[in-house]
Protein backbone atom coordinates (compact mmCIF):
# COMPACT_ATOMS: atom_id res chain seq x y z
CA UNK A 1 0.00 0.00 0.00
CA UNK A 2 2.78 2.80 0.61
CA UNK A 3 4.27 1.50 -2.53
CA UNK A 4 0.72 2.32 -4.07
CA UNK A 5 0.47 5.37 -2.55
CA UNK A 6 4.45 6.77 -3.06
CA UNK A 7 4.31 5.96 -6.62
CA UNK A 8 0.67 7.93 -6.93
CA UNK A 9 2.41 10.99 -5.17
CA UNK A 10 5.11 10.26 -7.79
CA UNK A 11 2.06 9.83 -10.62
CA UNK A 12 -0.60 12.64 -9.93
CA UNK A 13 2.13 15.36 -10.25
CA UNK A 14 2.90 14.24 -13.86
CA UNK A 15 -0.92 14.42 -15.10
CA UNK A 16 -1.48 17.22 -12.92
CA UNK A 17 1.24 18.99 -15.65
CA UNK A 18 -0.33 17.18 -18.50
CA UNK A 19 -3.78 18.96 -17.67
CA UNK A 20 -2.16 22.76 -17.08
CA UNK A 21 0.06 22.54 -20.13
CA UNK A 22 -1.99 24.75 -22.31
CA UNK A 23 0.13 25.33 -25.65
CA UNK A 24 1.14 21.17 -26.72
CA UNK A 25 -1.31 18.77 -25.45
CA UNK A 26 -0.47 16.05 -27.64
CA UNK A 27 3.36 16.31 -26.35
CA UNK A 28 2.57 16.08 -22.94
CA UNK A 29 0.44 12.94 -23.18
CA UNK A 30 3.66 11.18 -24.96
CA UNK A 31 5.65 12.45 -22.16
CA UNK A 32 3.18 11.09 -19.91
CA UNK A 33 2.99 7.86 -21.47
CA UNK A 34 6.61 7.89 -21.70
CA UNK A 35 6.62 8.18 -17.76
CA UNK A 36 4.54 5.62 -16.94
CA UNK A 37 6.12 3.52 -19.42
CA UNK A 38 9.38 4.18 -17.43
CA UNK A 39 7.89 3.31 -14.24
CA UNK A 40 6.42 0.39 -15.29
CA UNK A 41 9.82 -0.91 -16.47
CA UNK A 42 11.19 -0.15 -13.46
CA UNK A 43 9.14 -2.45 -11.26
CA UNK A 44 5.83 -1.61 -9.68
CA UNK A 45 2.94 -3.39 -7.54
CA UNK A 46 0.13 -4.73 -9.40
CA UNK A 47 -2.20 -2.17 -8.14
CA UNK A 48 0.48 0.82 -9.30
CA UNK A 49 0.13 -0.81 -12.76
CA UNK A 50 -3.59 -1.19 -12.71
CA UNK A 51 -3.93 2.47 -11.33
CA UNK A 52 -1.63 3.86 -14.01
CA UNK A 53 -3.50 1.82 -16.97
CA UNK A 54 -6.75 2.91 -15.91
CA UNK A 55 -5.55 6.12 -15.62
CA UNK A 56 -3.44 6.61 -19.16
CA UNK A 57 -6.88 4.43 -20.77
CA UNK A 58 -9.25 7.48 -19.22
CA UNK A 59 -6.66 10.19 -20.77
CA UNK A 60 -6.60 8.10 -23.91
CA UNK A 61 -9.91 7.76 -24.33
CA UNK A 62 -12.04 10.58 -22.59
CA UNK A 63 -9.67 13.41 -21.47
CA UNK A 64 -7.32 14.02 -24.72
CA UNK A 65 -10.29 13.58 -27.61
CA UNK A 66 -12.36 16.27 -25.20
CA UNK A 67 -9.19 18.41 -25.53
CA UNK A 68 -9.07 17.85 -28.83
CA UNK A 69 -12.81 18.15 -29.56
CA UNK A 70 -12.55 21.24 -27.42
CA UNK A 71 -9.80 23.19 -29.40
CA UNK A 72 -11.11 21.94 -32.97
CA UNK A 73 -14.45 24.02 -31.68
CA UNK A 74 -12.66 26.92 -30.63
CA UNK A 75 -10.89 26.95 -33.96
CA UNK A 76 -13.77 26.50 -36.04
CA UNK A 77 -15.42 29.76 -34.10
CA UNK A 78 -12.17 31.09 -34.65
CA UNK A 79 -12.16 29.93 -38.52
CA UNK A 80 -15.65 30.99 -39.25
CA UNK A 81 -15.54 34.54 -37.60
CA UNK A 82 -12.45 35.34 -39.70
CA UNK A 83 -14.24 34.73 -42.84
CA UNK A 84 -16.13 37.82 -41.73
CA UNK A 85 -13.03 39.53 -43.36
CA UNK A 86 -13.41 37.55 -46.49
CA UNK A 87 -16.84 38.82 -46.79
CA UNK A 88 -16.20 42.48 -45.82
CA UNK A 89 -13.67 42.71 -48.73
CA UNK A 90 -16.08 40.44 -50.73
CA UNK A 91 -18.50 43.23 -50.65
CA UNK A 92 -16.01 45.64 -51.59
CA UNK A 93 -14.42 43.77 -54.54
CA UNK A 94 -18.25 44.10 -55.70
CA UNK A 95 -18.99 47.59 -54.23
CA UNK A 96 -16.06 48.45 -56.66
CA UNK A 97 -17.69 47.05 -59.58
CA UNK A 98 -20.73 49.36 -58.87
CA UNK A 99 -18.53 52.29 -58.67
CA UNK A 100 -16.78 51.10 -61.68
CA UNK A 101 -20.26 50.84 -63.67
CA UNK A 102 -21.19 53.99 -62.71
CA UNK A 103 -18.31 55.81 -63.84
CA UNK A 104 -18.27 54.11 -66.63
CA UNK A 105 -21.52 55.69 -67.36
CA UNK A 106 -21.24 59.13 -66.06
CA UNK A 107 -18.18 59.33 -68.62
CA UNK A 108 -20.25 58.44 -71.56
CA UNK A 109 -22.69 61.20 -70.81
CA UNK A 110 -19.96 62.97 -70.58
CA UNK A 111 -17.88 62.16 -73.90
CA UNK A 112 -21.87 62.47 -75.27
CA UNK A 113 -22.45 65.74 -73.57
CA UNK A 114 -19.11 67.16 -74.82
CA UNK A 115 -19.59 65.92 -78.41
CA UNK A 116 -22.99 67.51 -78.31
CA UNK A 117 -21.89 70.99 -77.24
CA UNK A 118 -19.49 70.68 -79.68
CA UNK A 119 -22.21 70.28 -82.38
CA UNK A 120 -24.40 73.11 -80.58
CA UNK A 121 -21.29 75.25 -81.13
CA UNK A 122 -20.98 74.36 -85.41
CA UNK A 123 -24.78 74.97 -85.26
CA UNK A 124 -24.64 78.49 -83.31
CA UNK A 125 -21.99 80.11 -85.95
CA UNK A 126 -23.58 78.70 -88.66
CA UNK A 127 -27.08 80.31 -87.16
CA UNK A 128 -24.85 83.48 -85.85
CA UNK A 129 -23.01 83.95 -89.28
CA UNK A 130 -26.56 83.68 -91.60
CA UNK A 131 -28.32 86.62 -89.28
CA UNK A 132 -24.86 88.86 -89.82
CA UNK A 133 -25.85 88.00 -93.35
CA UNK A 134 -28.88 88.98 -92.98
CA UNK A 135 -28.59 92.24 -91.02
CA UNK A 136 -26.23 93.07 -93.56
CA UNK A 137 -28.39 92.67 -96.21
CA UNK A 138 -31.16 94.70 -94.42
CA UNK A 139 -28.96 97.55 -93.72
CA UNK A 140 -27.99 97.65 -97.32
CA UNK A 141 -31.85 97.69 -98.21
CA UNK A 142 -33.07 100.33 -95.89
CA UNK A 143 -29.80 102.46 -97.49
CA UNK A 144 -31.01 102.13 -101.16
CA UNK A 145 -34.67 102.46 -99.75
CA UNK A 146 -33.77 106.23 -98.30
CA UNK A 147 -32.28 106.96 -101.62
CA UNK A 148 -35.40 105.95 -103.42
CA UNK A 149 -37.68 107.53 -101.17
CA UNK A 150 -35.81 110.64 -100.91
CA UNK A 151 -36.05 110.74 -104.99
CA UNK A 152 -39.99 110.23 -104.52
CA UNK A 153 -39.74 113.12 -102.08
CA UNK A 154 -38.53 115.15 -104.76
CA UNK A 155 -40.89 113.95 -107.65
CA UNK A 156 -43.95 114.56 -105.09
CA UNK A 157 -42.33 118.02 -104.00
CA UNK A 158 -42.15 119.02 -108.07
CA UNK A 159 -45.69 118.08 -108.97
CA UNK A 160 -47.28 118.92 -106.23
CA UNK A 161 -46.22 122.31 -105.65
CA UNK A 162 -48.92 124.75 -105.22
CA UNK A 163 -47.55 127.64 -107.91
CA UNK A 164 -46.51 124.45 -110.00
CA UNK A 165 -47.70 124.82 -113.37
CA UNK A 166 -47.49 121.84 -115.97
CA UNK A 167 -47.64 123.43 -118.88
CA UNK A 168 -44.39 125.26 -118.93
CA UNK A 169 -41.17 124.04 -120.56
CA UNK A 170 -39.33 124.58 -117.51
CA UNK A 171 -41.83 122.53 -115.53
CA UNK A 172 -41.14 119.80 -118.43
CA UNK A 173 -37.90 119.88 -118.69
CA UNK A 174 -37.11 119.69 -114.91
CA UNK A 175 -39.54 116.52 -114.45
CA UNK A 176 -37.91 114.55 -117.21
CA UNK A 177 -34.53 115.07 -115.11
CA UNK A 178 -36.35 113.51 -111.79
CA UNK A 179 -38.03 110.15 -112.92
CA UNK A 180 -34.68 108.34 -114.47
CA UNK A 181 -33.17 107.81 -111.33
CA UNK A 182 -35.95 107.08 -109.41
CA UNK A 183 -36.28 104.53 -111.98
CA UNK A 184 -32.70 102.85 -112.29
CA UNK A 185 -33.38 102.65 -108.26
CA UNK A 186 -36.34 100.90 -107.62
CA UNK A 187 -34.76 97.77 -109.06
CA UNK A 188 -31.98 97.93 -106.72
CA UNK A 189 -34.56 98.22 -103.77
CA UNK A 190 -36.53 95.44 -104.75
CA UNK A 191 -33.27 93.12 -105.56
CA UNK A 192 -32.07 93.80 -101.94
CA UNK A 193 -35.85 92.86 -100.29
CA UNK A 194 -35.88 90.03 -102.58
CA UNK A 195 -32.41 88.93 -101.30
CA UNK A 196 -33.76 89.56 -97.39
CA UNK A 197 -36.75 87.94 -97.82
CA UNK A 198 -35.13 84.79 -99.73
CA UNK A 199 -32.44 84.73 -96.59
CA UNK A 200 -34.85 84.47 -93.50
CA UNK A 201 -36.35 80.81 -93.92
CA UNK A 202 -32.84 79.60 -93.82
CA UNK A 203 -31.90 81.96 -90.69
CA UNK A 204 -35.51 80.61 -89.42
CA UNK A 205 -34.20 76.61 -90.14
CA UNK A 206 -30.90 77.67 -88.50
CA UNK A 207 -32.79 78.33 -85.58
CA UNK A 208 -34.84 75.93 -85.03
CA UNK A 209 -31.82 73.66 -85.69
CA UNK A 210 -30.26 75.46 -83.30
CA UNK A 211 -32.91 75.47 -80.26
CA UNK A 212 -33.24 71.51 -80.63
CA UNK A 213 -30.06 70.63 -80.68
CA UNK A 214 -29.92 73.23 -77.44
CA UNK A 215 -32.70 70.96 -76.36
CA UNK A 216 -30.57 67.31 -76.92
CA UNK A 217 -27.40 69.00 -75.06
CA UNK A 218 -29.54 70.05 -72.03
CA UNK A 219 -31.13 67.00 -71.74
CA UNK A 220 -27.94 65.18 -71.72
CA UNK A 221 -26.46 67.62 -68.94
CA UNK A 222 -29.30 66.61 -66.85
CA UNK A 223 -28.80 63.20 -67.16
CA UNK A 224 -25.10 63.83 -66.73
CA UNK A 225 -25.66 65.65 -63.66
CA UNK A 226 -28.00 62.50 -62.47
CA UNK A 227 -25.19 59.98 -63.05
CA UNK A 228 -22.36 61.88 -61.37
CA UNK A 229 -24.71 61.94 -57.99
CA UNK A 230 -25.46 58.43 -58.66
CA UNK A 231 -21.62 58.42 -58.80
CA UNK A 232 -20.86 59.97 -55.53
CA UNK A 233 -23.69 58.19 -53.56
CA UNK A 234 -22.32 54.71 -54.86
CA UNK A 235 -18.56 55.68 -53.56
CA UNK A 236 -20.04 57.15 -50.72
CA UNK A 237 -21.99 53.64 -49.63
CA UNK A 238 -19.85 51.38 -50.62
CA UNK A 239 -17.21 53.14 -48.42
CA UNK A 240 -19.56 53.68 -45.44
CA UNK A 241 -20.61 49.50 -45.80
CA UNK A 242 -16.86 48.51 -45.99
CA UNK A 243 -15.96 50.62 -43.09
CA UNK A 244 -19.06 49.23 -41.01
CA UNK A 245 -18.27 45.63 -42.01
CA UNK A 246 -14.55 45.71 -41.42
CA UNK A 247 -15.25 47.60 -38.01
CA UNK A 248 -17.84 44.86 -37.02
CA UNK A 249 -15.24 42.07 -38.11
CA UNK A 250 -12.04 43.33 -35.98
CA UNK A 251 -14.90 44.21 -33.14
CA UNK A 252 -16.40 40.66 -33.15
CA UNK A 253 -12.84 38.54 -34.04
CA UNK A 254 -11.68 40.61 -31.54
CA UNK A 255 -14.29 39.37 -28.95
CA UNK A 256 -14.40 35.70 -29.44
CA UNK A 257 -10.07 35.75 -29.52
CA UNK A 258 -10.39 37.37 -25.92
CA UNK A 259 -13.22 34.70 -24.98
CA UNK A 260 -11.28 31.59 -26.65
CA UNK A 261 -8.58 32.41 -24.35
CA UNK A 262 -10.48 32.67 -21.30
CA UNK A 263 -11.57 29.47 -21.91
CA UNK A 264 -8.30 27.78 -22.27
CA UNK A 265 -6.89 29.99 -19.11
CA UNK A 266 -10.05 28.95 -16.82
CA UNK A 267 -10.06 25.80 -17.70
CA UNK A 268 -7.11 23.35 -17.12
CA UNK A 269 -8.46 21.03 -19.47
CA UNK A 270 -7.53 23.19 -22.18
Amino acid sequence: MRLLCANRFVFLPLLHGLLSLKEDKSKAISNLLQSATNMLKNGATPDVVDFAQATLTEITSVVLPAIINASETDQRLVDSTFTMFENALQELSDGNNRVLAANNAERALSHAHKACRGEEEVACGHKRDCDYELYGIWRRFVEEESIMRQLSTEIESHFCAEDANGTMWIFRDHSVTLFPPWLEQKPIVEHWEFQYDELVPTCEHLFIVLDDKTAECDALQLQLERAACAHGNVVQEVRNMFAESWAYAVFTYQRVIMEVHCLVISSPMR
